[in-house]
């Protein structure tokens, strides 16, 4: 009951889910970015932290087959089938570690019962002894983790400055497991796209204000990308620029109209390297050229800005067409 009304949308609305994995899988092959399953596993370690590996698969044990973890079986089993899928639609590593942390808590809660029995089984005279000497070997081992994932956290959180990042991340990328970063930028690709925005939409802000104001009254602005019409959505209210529109993933269901006004756009701003457009607009003239932040990436840098008039037919008509799921 709980998928229902998930399953339901989905069915309505012809499975986007589904067209969106085929293309993510599609596109990553393209790009060469792919990795194979043993650079998926290796690449899970290196985001989860590779000393923790032990505990991982202890834990899975422990869930699957302990007689006390199999309660939570549900949990061991749902990591092998995210791992099985993600592995086969050649998805990024970093999208499965967060279902590992059970597998974590299992192992560690495991680990302690091992160390415990054993210590002080009856079979143990010196127990206290080995117990010292076993809690001793525990915390060098938690410390050798907690030093490791000190290093390895400027990879995934914001802990140092940009210009210390770069310098960190190239002696550190020798560590890591495939490209590293297939968008050309100086940055991580997940670093890279905090930077870039306020420039972005700045750019689209003078070249909305250079509008007549019965222009403005029905122009809309689209993007290409959800990434650049969530900026806009977002930080574009300070320039009193409209909502973006964009047929990019869950952009596209809310349509050429989003405030349901019911009046088709006569004139666009339209940000983006595609020519997407010239289906429902007979004239797109560029109007500007973002540079943009040099830490963003291809998605807020280097774009066209272009005015697009004399609608071909209603933006409506066409929008199904333009889907992009990719």
């Amino acid at each position: 009951m709980l998928c229902t009304p998930y399953i339901s949308w989905q069915w309505v609305h012809g499975w986007p889910l589904i067209t969106y994995w085929r293309d993510y899988t599609v596109n990553r092959i393209g790009v060469g970015t792919a990795p194979g399953l043993l650079q998926f596993l290796l690449g899970l370690l290196l985001d989860l932290n590779p000393l923790m590996f032990p505990v991982l698969l202890l834990g899975l044990a422990y869930l699957l087959f302990h007689p006390e973890g199999k309660k939570y079986q549900p949990l061991g089993l749902s990591f092998l089938v995210l791992l099985v899928f993600y592995s086969f639609q050649l998805l990024h590593p970093r999208l499965l570690v967060s279902a590992c942390f059970p597998l974590l808590a299992a192992g560690a809660v495991w680990l302690e019962k091992i160390v415990i029995g054993v210590t002080f089984s009856p079979g143990h005279i010196r127990g206290k002894e080995t117990f010292r000497l076993t809690l001793g070997l525990v915390r060098v081992y938690l410390g050798v983790i907690l030093i490791s994932s000190a290093l390895l956290a400027p990879l995934s959180l914001s802990l140092l400055p940009s210009g210390a990042l770069k310098k960190y991340v190239a002696v550190t990328s020798k560590f890591t497991v495939g490209p590293a970063n297939y968008q050309l930028t100086e940055l991580p690709f997940h670093f890279a796209l905090r930077f870039g925005w306020p420039e972005l939409v700045e750019k689209v802000a003078e070249v909305y204000h250079r509008l007549s104001e019965a222009e403005r009254e029905h122009c809309v602005i689209w993007t290409e990308f959800y990434w650049q019409a969530g900026a806009i959505d977002l930080l574009g209210k300070e320039y009193g620029l409209p909502n973006a529109i964009s047929t990019h993933l869950s952009y596209y269901f809310w349509g050429p109209d989003p405030k349901r006004r019911g009046v088709d756009p006569e004139i666009v701003i339209f940000l983006g390297t595609s020519y997407i457009p010239r289906t429902a607009f007979d004239e797109m003239i560029p109007a500007d050229f973002l540079m943009g932040n040099p830490l963003g990436t291809r998605l807020a840098k280097y774009l066209p800005v272009y005015v697009c008039r004399k609608p071909k037919r209603p933006l409506k008509e066409v929008w199904p067409y333009l889907k992009n799921y990719n």
